[in-house]
């Protein structure tokens, strides 16, 4: 095979009569193409010019005077992942086949090992022996491990919170290998438990709030219903009285409910960054941002919580103000522009034109006393 080697993109290395195979990657020898160890064996790649942007120099010739000191392969131009350079990276074991397991599958789905829990603090517990098996939302469940301690309603828990979200987030333990695989601490008092014993939440389309409460999509929300707009009977006085908005004839109501409060006279940045009439163009995505809807929100509550800088002023304003136009179902196209969804238009405002604009068009295209007459697009 050495004279066809890296010619064409193939996984090479997963063949026998190549270079690396019979030292790494021989299957009857034990290696295993689905671990993060040998995966790179069974991925594809050919040998490609310095000068493209995904070379990588080989050692594969280094005993050889004539072999160029330029030469180097691809797999990305072969559409597969690096995971011979570096095992760890995003993707890593590659499996463009679907061959290997899934290591984010749920494990012990016929019921959780006995000797996992057997003999510990838990073993009592009602649900135990189903505990994590699929994707549930365990810790919210009488029976279980951390309801009693951390999760009970009527003890006060409150799974809208950042501190208690996280017991009302499906999850489930997977295998080691699984990329969002997180140890668990709940059998640590039996010696029969693994060491590899750990769960998901991304596994089960939750966000991890237990390990970081703090972290993006937290608190776990999974049906909206957290995040409220809030204010809603008028903005505190002590929030803006005494600042430098404090005169403004909106700003007792500013940001209490869903809407385009920037693009509205006597709002804060209104004057400054909003006014049509000093040219804003809410179509661009520079000023885009001016006319979508926002509320002030819960930061404790609420996952898409930002904070403003509107009353730094204002001593008496809150540290934990902050807004959302995600729950006034809007992207967020103030902090950044560039987010998809910008700038936004959910009426269409941006795809009309003008009257003046129809009536110039109406002119050069010579309508007048020609009805039936077709001309091209009207320009914006």
């Amino acid at each position: 095979m050495l004279p066809a080697y890296g010619t064409a993109c193939s996984p090479w290395d997963s063949i026998p009569q190549t270079p690396w195979y019979s030292g790494y990657c021989d299957t009857s020898a034990g290696k295993d193409y689905c671990t993060k160890e040998d995966g790179w064996c069974d991925d594809a790649w050919c040998y490609v010019e310095k000068a493209c942007p995904t070379w990588t120099a080989t050692s594969v010739f280094a005993d050889v005077q004539g072999a160029p000191a330029d030469l180097g392969y691809s797999y990305e131009t072969c559409g597969a992942m690096n995971c011979y350079t570096d095992s760890d990276a995003a993707g890593c074991p590659y499996d463009a086949y679907g061959h290997c397991p899934d290591p984010c599958e749920c494990k012990f789905k016929s019921g959780l090992p006995s000797e996992f829990w057997d003999g510990g603090q838990y073993e009592a517990l009602p649900m135990i022996s189903q505990y994590g098996v699929d994707c549930l939302a365990w810790d919210s469940l009488p029976g279980t491990p951390w309801y009693s301690g951390s999760c009970d309603v009527s003890a006060g828990k409150d799974y809208c919170t950042r501190a208690d979200s996280w017991c009302n987030a499906q999850w489930c333990y997977v295998d080691k290998a699984c990329p969002t695989w997180v140890a668990t601490s709940v059998f640590a008092d039996v010696a029969g438990a693994p060491d590899t014993l750990g769960y998901s939440y991304e596994k089960c389309g939750a966000t991890n709030c237990y390990t970081n409460s703090d972290a993006p999509g937290c608190p776990y929300d999974p049906d909206g219903t957290c995040c409220q707009c809030m204010y809603q009977s008028g903005l505190p006085a002590a929030f803006w009285d005494s600042g430098a908005h404090k005169d403004l004839s909106m700003i007792s109501h500013y940001g209490v409910t869903c809407a385009a409060w920037d693009s509205i006279p006597g709002t804060p940045w209104y004057g400054g960054y909003c006014d049509t009439t000093a040219g804003k163009d809410y179509c661009t995505t520079a000023d885009g941002w001016c006319n979508d809807p926002w509320c002030y929100v819960d930061k404790d509550r609420c996952n898409s919580w930002v904070a403003t800088s509107v009353f730094a002023d204002v001593a008496a304003a809150p540290d934990n103000m902050g807004y959302s136009y995600h729950h006034c179902n809007s992207p967020n196209c103030y902090t950044d522009s560039s987010t998809t969804g910008c700038p936004h238009d959910p009426r269409g405002d941006c795809d009309m034109v003008s009257c003046s604009t129809v009536k110039e068009a109406y002119k050069a295209g010579e309508c007048c006393g020609n009805p039936t007459k077709k001309i091209g697009h009207i320009g914006m």
